[in-house]
């Protein structure tokens, strides 16, 4: 399907988007409606929440939402930066006097309206901007579309290689945890026997405690590679809904599950420290506990490649929203790649080494949250995250059963960033 978005007749057909107008004067609604509907279906409402209650129930269909800027209850800025939360692939224009300018030009520069349109309308000029932006919303459809397909793709080709390594790592499990009933018994008696100089050569200290601790070691890999196996699963299949009914839920309970639970290699844990003030979010434990191993997992890889560095995860309520920032002093990320980074499917990690899949994931369920997450970092330095959570009542949080509680010596009780 083309558009043209300069001027002229836009095609119609069963595919093409509704453009929804929401300006609380009447006449407005009459005038954009007989100005536009030849060009594409448009719908209107006289208010944000009917604008929302029209979105609720079929936004599918709606291209591009468009709103005055003044208005009982909601205001246009409002209705729209909701709107870039629940329906990314709408594109989302702001009607505005030039008295509202400076309201109009701060949503724009942080991303929740693609463009103002200043009134008096310029009816040519504002056909053109509507083509574009319907045109602006086919291109996202149409690449969302493929990203589908290629994320279907990934999880195909993930569960075919869940289901056929799950087996042997089960079995190479049981054949560990075998081995363990038995294993520290053998090297008791080999110590009993080279201290009376029986049996074989000795061996020296170091390498029997190795091998004293070999069966345990080869349990925590199993665990480990089904961790890895659950992440690839759970990036490509999960795609987080941003109306749900999410709970009220304790970050520092979910962040002290989720360290509890991933499955560190020896020494790694003792590189991660936890710092600052409990605050609730609205979210899903599981979500965020993937989330979490997707950025410890990076952190961990950046730290192995510098040969250097610790991880500080840092809870920071505050007065306009809640933040917990997860930094790294690893190998940093080159700044050429940063923008890049929440792409679907572009890893900066070596070839082989990488699906560019985790970080997309985070930024998805962080948006179905109603939060954020952006990065910075410094190339070998430090990498910082940054994951913005709406502020919630903290009378609802739930006590969620955590097996193994936060480390008291790290609550210190700071906030903001680092």
């Amino acid at each position: 399907m083309s558009i043209r978005p300069t001027g002229g007749q836009a095609p119609s057909g069963p595919d093409l988007p509704a453009v929804l107008f929401v300006d609380d004067e009447p006449r407005s609604l009459k005038y954009f409606s007989r100005a536009f509907s030849s060009d594409f279906p448009v719908l209107t409402a006289a208010s944000a929440a009917e604008a929302e209650a029209i979105l609720e129930t079929g936004h599918a269909r709606v291209g591009v939402l468009i709103s005055d800027q003044r208005m009982p209850g909601a205001s246009g800025v409002q209705l729209l930066a909701q709107a870039k939360a629940r329906y990314p692939l709408i594109v989302r224009l702001l009607t505005t006097a030039y008295a509202d300018l400076e309201s109009a030009v701060a949503a724009v520069n942080r991303g929740e309206i693609h463009r103002y349109l200043l009134k008096p309308w310029n009816i040519p000029e504002l056909r053109a901007e509507l083509l574009g932006a319907v045109q602006l919303h086919l291109r996202r459809r149409h690449e969302q579309g493929l990203l589908q397909a290629r994320r279907h793709t990934m999880l195909t080709l993930a569960s075919h290689i869940a289901h056929e390594l799950r087996t042997p790592l089960a079995t190479i499990r049981i054949a560990a945890h075998n081995l363990q009933d038995y294993w520290s018994e053998l090297v008791a008696a080999y110590r009993r026997d080279a201290a009376l100089g029986q049996g074989p050569p000795p061996l020296d200290g170091p390498l029997l405690d190795v091998l004293a601790g070999t069966p345990r070691e080869i349990q925590g890999m199993v665990d480990r590679a089904n961790m890895l196996i659950n992440l690839l699963l759970t990036n490509a299949r999960e795609e987080p809904d941003p109306r749900a009914p999410y709970p009220v839920l304790s970050l520092s309970r979910c962040v002290g599950e989720a360290l509890h639970t991933y499955p560190f290699r020896p020494g790694e844990r003792q590189r991660v420290h936890l710092e600052g003030d409990d605050f609730s979010i609205r979210g899903s434990q599981v979500l965020l506990s993937f989330t979490l191993y997707n950025l410890l997992g990076n952190a961990l890889d950046a730290i192995q490649a510098a040969g250097k560095g610790e991880i500080l995860i840092r809870l920071a309520p505050a007065a306009d929203a809640n933040r917990l920032y997860f930094r790294d002093s690893g190998s940093g990320i080159p700044a050429e790649l940063l923008p890049r980074i929440f792409d679907e499917f572009f890893s900066g990690k070596a070839s082989g080494y990488g699906t560019g899949m985790g970080l997309p994931f985070c930024k998805r369920v962080m948006t179905a949250f109603g939060g954020s997450i952006q990065c910075r970092s410094r190339p070998g330095e430090l990498t910082e995250l940054e994951l913005t959570f709406p502020r919630v009542p903290p009378a609802g949080a739930l006590d969620l059963p955590v097996r193994a509680p936060l480390e008291p010596a790290h609550l210190s009780g700071t906030a903001g960033p680092a």
